[in-house]
């Protein structure tokens, strides 16, 4: 092998029948999309191009991954040079190698997603290592963006239209062999030397390669089909299929539609510079700063428990879980999953066998082998970790946490899974109260990725520090707060549905209060998902502490809320009548609603109740800001979009607050204030943030 060049990514070594083979290492674990890696893929392409002794050339990782594509720091900082500049020049360098008459492999030895992906695409050929761990594809929507580098284009003419569309909107990862049965992976080997022996038996057969869509008659067949198939039936179910789902929310699904329909129209190099169009357009927006903010930024750091106490060992490889409902058997399957061993309690052997059948639908045979179930306390093994799940009522757990006592050491962390009680109050009756700490998981824990881990008024650094670490084992996002009825996400959660109820009692229609929290960007309407929680279960929280949430000017949607539980027996979904009916998976708003209400309201419209609905959760999130159950600002944000389906456009709450601007804010609540009562009263932080001209990011 002989060496020509070593720049600071891409690393090149010529064999003797003039293959370059090509090692990409940027410095660290991860190849992410950068200035220094768009300079040296550049210079590389050039050299690839015009050294008259490469004949083919094949790309290869360094790095445990191929590449994970544009470095989202940059993206965050919203440099548009960047993205204008750089971004274009690696665009045009791919279409050069494309276009330098010699045969390109990408033997790809891990993940490749997003701009890292479309590299891929721009080869003639790709080989995958058969590895359970790699993935592929292009997330990008997920936050907001269209992917950078002629994939839309590519793929249409790789795998047809309608996997494409499939492709791009889902923002789905897949796996080597999807990826080998769409014909994107050409070939899957064991071993990487496999994978060079294979790209170069490809070589030699195949030397000066051309893409389909730089072959004439190819393209020219590639046209025809488009025009044979309905292609306009194809992109209007799509479109309908979007505002179906994200009700005319999200901007970065509608500009991808685009980018399709209008590249289909044209030559493949015009279609690249609509693609590349569509995609700074969706860069710029104010939604894909907001996602990035959050989804990355944020996200990544409560990963990484930053400004969080950490331990390099939780000391917990035994878990005891107590109530085998729904909730407790999910816990069960993710700890299972993380490689814990399992004692599973509940008094009723119903609960224990329909724990058993819904734990067996995620575990395989050898995994189900490290959970034991018991009908009595007593019997419980000795756990590191014990978690009670049962039903959310103060006495049943203060009755479960004495019967623990008998059965943990000083060692063993007990913790309450509770949406609401305070972990102060509930310690008390335990025998360690340093040791007792919350954790609140959402429903259902097997798919939600949020977990709000609660510190009680004795909870020990070292007790967080080792549930922090548990929480991450068993892949969870987690947000840390401190003690308070509600918490964090609850109070906020109470806050939307119960302003819904109000706006109802009020006589507003309730499609309308739906509608207008979808086309907010939420991920579920108000109504919808009260009744999904249980209308039951929200009457007894609040209940329990109505003075905290309910006042004489919203007192008339808890009399509504209270009638359709006790004059109507409309408790919510699972008892197939709430708000809505249910009838064989089909739902309908409940026809009798209308009756119950016979007042109009003097304003309504989307505006006006998107407006009552935000804003009512921004005063209730800055509320809890003032009593000081948040920690982090950034748990603000993730807590209402993973555990709350808050709208993720949007970024979160303060993110919303910083873009409208403070003052807007304050000026609008007090409005609100005047109009529809106390609740909409801005928080002393506000006021806090405006004295300093200062803004919560």
């Amino acid at each position: 092998m002989k060496k020509i060049t070593k720049n600071k990514i891409f690393k090149f070594e010529i064999n003797q029948l003039g293959i370059a083979i090509i090692y990409i290492k940027i410095p660290g674990d991860i190849n992410k999309i950068n200035s220094i890696f768009i300079s040296d893929f550049c210079e590389s392409v050039q050299l690839i191009k015009n050294n008259n002794n490469i004949k083919a050339a094949i790309l290869i990782s360094k790095n445990k991954n191929f590449c994970m594509g544009i470095d989202f720091d940059i993206i965050k900082q919203n440099n548009k040079n960047f993205m204008t500049k750089e971004i274009n020049k690696f665009n045009e360098h791919i279409r050069i190698l494309e276009n330098c008459n010699k045969t390109i492999v990408a033997a790809i030895n891990g993940s490749a997603t997003s701009t890292g992906y479309e590299l891929t695409l721009g080869c003639n050929y790709r080989i995958g290592i058969k590895n359970d761990k790699s993935y592929f594809g292009l997330p990008d929507i997920r936050f907001g963006i269209l992917p950078s580098s002629g994939s839309m284009q590519r793929l249409s003419r790789i795998i047809g239209i309608q996997e494409t569309i499939k492709h791009i909107l889902t923002g789905s990862l897949f796996s080597l062999k999807t990826m080998y049965n769409l014909g994107i992976i050409n070939k899957i080997v064991k071993t990487e030397k496999d994978m060079l022996y294979y790209s170069k038996l490809y070589i030699q057969k195949n030397l000066k390669s051309k893409q389909p869509w730089d072959n004439y008659h190819k393209e020219k067949i590639f046209k025809t089909q488009i025009n044979d198939i309905n292609l306009n039936n194809i992109l209007l179910s799509t479109i309908a299929m979007i505002y179906k789902k994200t009700s005319g929310s999200q901007l970065a699904p509608q500009l991808a539609i685009s980018a399709i329909q209008e590249g289909l129209q044209i030559n493949f190099e015009q279609s690249l510079q609509v693609e590349f169009r569509y995609f700074l357009q969706s860069i710029m927006s104010k939604q894909t700063q907001a996602m990035i903010q959050t989804l990355w930024h944020h996200k990544n750091l409560a990963i990484k428990l930053d400004k969080l106490p950490k331990c390099s060992n939780s000391k917990i490889s035994t878990v005891g879980i107590i109530g085998a409902g729904m909730m407790g058997s999910g816990i069960a399957v993710l700890c299972i999953k993380a490689g814990y061993k399992v004692s599973l309690i509940d008094i009723k052997q119903t609960a224990i066998n329909n724990a058993l059948t819904h734990c067996k639908k995620y575990l395989t045979v050898e995994e189900i082998k490290n959970l034991q179930c018991f009908i009595n306390i007593h019997d419980m093994t000795y756990n590191d970790l014990v978690i009670e799940a049962v039903f959310e009522d103060i006495t049943l757990k203060q009755q479960i946490i004495k019967k623990i006592n008998a059965k943990i050491t000083k060692h063993v962390i007990l913790a309450s899974n509770t949406s609401t009680l305070p972990i102060t109050e509930l310690a008390k009756f335990s025998s360690n109260n340093s040791n007792f700490i919350g954790m609140h998981f959402f429903s259902p824990a097997e798919k939600m990725k949020l977990i709000e881990i609660i510190k009680g008024k004795h909870t020990s650094k070292h007790t967080l520090a080792r549930s922090l670490h548990f929480a991450r084992s068993i892949n969870k996002l987690p947000i840390v707060v401190n003690d308070g009825y509600g918490f964090f996400t609850s109070r906020v959660f109470f806050s939307y549905v119960l302003e819904a109820i109000q706006l109802v009692s009020e006589g507003h229609h309730p499609l309308l209060i739906e509608w207008s929290a979808k086309n907010l960007g939420m991920a579920v309407g108000p109504l919808q998902i009260a009744d999904e929680v249980s209308l039951l279960l929200i009457y007894k929280a609040i209940l329990y502490k109505k003075n905290k949430f309910i006042t004489k000017d919203n007192e008339q949607g808890f009399i509504l809320l209270q009638d359709m539980i006790n004059k109507y027996n409309r408790f919510g979904k699972s008892y197939n009548k709430g708000f809505y009916s249910y009838n064989n998976k089909k739902r309908i708003l409940w026809n009798n609603l209308k009756n119950l209400i016979t007042i109009s309201p003097k304003e309504t419209g989307i505006k006006f109740l998107q407006e009552r609905i935000i804003l009512l959760q921004c005063a209730e999130v800055s509320r809890i800001i003032d009593d000081k159950i948040l920690n982090n600002y950034r748990d603000a944000e993730l807590g209402s979009i993973f555990g709350l389906g808050f709208a993720p456009q949007i970024g979160g709450p303060l993110h919303y607050m910083d873009t409208i601007g403070i003052n807007n804010i304050i000026i609008k609540l007090k409005k609100l204030e005047k109009s529809f009562g106390i609740r909409y009263k801005p928080a002393r932080i506000l006021y806090t943030l405006l004295k300093n001209k200062k803004t919560f990011f």
